[in-house]
């Protein structure tokens, strides 16, 4: 088929016309039985086409388009196209390595096809009689050579190689027969879906343990910031907001608290003896000449909680502002350091 597309709107009378290949002869083409002229049109546009039916050897040679050009008065427009036609021929092997042939204890799969004719033909992979399943394979030098490397008990069948093109097809053959110390074990889906299932749930568990160390992380900057708060509150109190009119054991945490009470916990030696966290100690340093005095340490229990140690600190605060008295328990000194974590 010949095709010549001319604007409707520059050019007019579209012919074809033909020089036989080795005459000077120009002939003008009408459609006959081995030649049929169609003329099709849109609002552009006129193509004018020529259909062999089919083409034959004596129908080469140079075929040109002409096209008058519109208020050019005799001018046309030729353009031209050199057809050689050339008898079909069928395909044949020129290099193959599949030879009707048995091939047995193959550890990887090397198989390769080339073929001549006119047209070229095209190569297609056949194994047990179905479309060659190319998974797994490298396909090389336009699908003529096929390499496999590792194979499994599916890989063994019988393989064929098809050239074909319009003047006929031809077939090339080898059976394979995969080494059996050479195989590989195949997934089945059983195994897929087992190893997704563990995928997705080590995602999950890696998801889990992200956010709880996330929350963990946040939690435990949380606690340093209250501890921090409640040292300094501790430390200095809110005197600004204390109400003398109020009683005092509604304000005692925004009492300050007095650093001169504070002694040094390396000169205080524990007893034995202990009632709940109350405990025998000795305080050095504190008696008369500088003699240990034996005094009663007030501590928190090992689990205690934030009201607990809170009304902790709150005595200490309400001791030190009613300061010593021979009716009451005074304080001789308390032990400050991490208060926050007491």
């Amino acid at each position: 088929m010949l095709s010549c597309l001319a604007s409707q709107f520059k050019y007019e009378g579209l012919t074809w016309k033909w020089q036989p290949k080795g005459s000077s002869k120009l002939v003008n083409l009408i459609p006959n039985g081995d030649l049929d002229i169609k003329m099709s049109s849109t609002a552009f546009s006129n193509n004018l086409t020529l259909l062999f039916n089919p083409i034959s050897r004596n129908q080469s040679g140079e075929y040109q388009c002409f096209g008058s050009i519109r208020g050019g008065g005799a001018q046309r427009h030729i353009e031209f196209i050199n057809v050689a036609v050339r008898d079909m021929r069928p395909p044949e092997f020129n290099e193959t390595s599949l030879h009707n042939d048995v091939l047995s204890d193959v550890s990887y799969i090397n198989l390769r096809c080339t073929a001549t004719g006119l047209p070229e033909p095209s190569i297609s992979w056949l194994k047990d009689g179905k479309p060659l399943n190319m998974s797994g394979i490298d396909r090389l030098d336009g699908n003529r050579w096929l390499v496999k490397r590792k194979v499994t008990p599916q890989d063994s069948g019988f393989y064929q190689c098809r050239a074909e093109n319009r003047a006929g097809a031809i077939y090339a053959n080898t059976t394979i027969n995969v080494a059996s110390g050479m195989l590989a074990p195949a997934m089945t889906t059983t195994h897929i879906v087992l190893i997704s299932v563990v995928f997705f749930i080590a995602i999950v568990c890696f998801l889990i343990v992200l956010v709880y160390c996330k929350k963990y992380r946040a939690h435990m900057k949380e606690e340093k910031e209250m501890d921090l708060l409640t040292k300094t509150l501790f430390d200095k109190g809110q005197v600004d907001m204390f109400n003398p009119d109020l009683p005092l054991c509604e304000q005692v945490e925004l009492l300050p608290y007095d650093q001169r009470w504070e002694f040094p916990k390396d000169r205080r030696t524990l007893g034995q003896g202990a009632f709940g966290r109350v405990v025998k100690a000795e305080a050095i340093g504190l008696g008369d000449q500088g003699q240990p005095l034996t005094v009663a340490v007030k501590m928190l229990k090992e689990r205690a909680d934030m009201s607990q140690r809170k009304a902790l600190m709150a005595e200490l605060k309400i001791l030190i502002h009613l300061g010593r008295h021979l009716n009451i328990v005074n304080i001789i000194g308390a032990v400050t350091k991490n208060v926050a974590k007491v």
